[in-house]
């Protein structure tokens, strides 16, 4: 029981220290970002996604770094050793024991880290369980879209993949369920049109939400997502 207080007060420890630390990244990649403002857009974007993924190793970093040792005694028993009054201290002196850690906020800290470290589990896991509901969501909602078989916009759609660099097979499907175009999946993905929404729209503004929603797999942007609410 013990190892696990010390597991849990680590892991609160690393998260506590992980907020500072991620500001300090973040002022870091903002002071990137102005000194790469003339650079591509690409540029920036991966100093962006250096940052991001920058924050997990900083929390394991952390962890390793609180982690409890192992407490292993191999010392030899030595019999105390029994010591004369040779200073002529009182017989009710008490020694004063000096804490290093006097600190409030340090000691605050330490005392309530395991809660912190808990407060974070749930959080994590109201966060698993939304991830669990939005694939399941995703998956009825690309089973029951309609599929768009026009050649024209399969032609727009070939002629941005082959731009873009993308040669994962993607399917275009129109949903009444919806009420803008997005992007879903990964492995599969599917681009859904609100049903009706492109019969209004020139051949440029399918184009730019065909070019928009292929940037988002490009970039993969879902997963990043992920990473940023974990």
């Amino acid at each position: 029981m013990e190892i696990n207080n010390q597991i849990l007060e680590a892991l609160g420890l690393s998260l506590v220290h992980s907020l500072w630390q991620g500001a300090a990244l973040l002022f870091l990649v903002l002071l990137t970002l102005v000194s790469l403002r003339n650079r591509r857009a690409k540029t920036r974007y991966s100093a962006i996604l250096f940052g991001i993924l920058a924050l997990p190793c900083v929390l394991a970093a952390n962890l390793y770094f609180f982690w409890p040792e192992p407490i292993v005694d191999n010392s030899p028993v030595i019999e105390p050793a029994v010591f004369s009054n040779s200073l002529n201290l009182p017989t009710d002196f008490q020694p004063v024991s000096i804490n290093p850690q006097s600190n409030s906020t340090v000691l605050w800290l330490k005392e309530n880290a395991s809660t912190i470290a808990i407060i974070w589990f749930v959080g994590m896991a109201l966060f698993l369980m939304k991830v669990i509901g939005s694939f399941v969501w995703m998956k009825r909602l690309t089973k029951r879209a309609l599929p768009m078989k026009g050649e024209a916009i399969n032609t727009l759609l070939e002629r941005a993949k082959a731009v873009l660099g993308i040669s994962k097979q993607i399917q275009l499907k129109s949903s009444s369920w919806i009420k803008s175009p997005v992007i879903l999946g990964i492995i599969r993905p599917t681009i859904l049109f609100p049903i009706g929404l492109i019969e209004g729209l020139s051949v440029e503004e399918v184009e730019a939400i065909l070019y928009h929603e292929l940037a988002h797999l490009k970039r993969n942007d879902f997963v990043i997502n992920i990473i940023i609410n974990v």
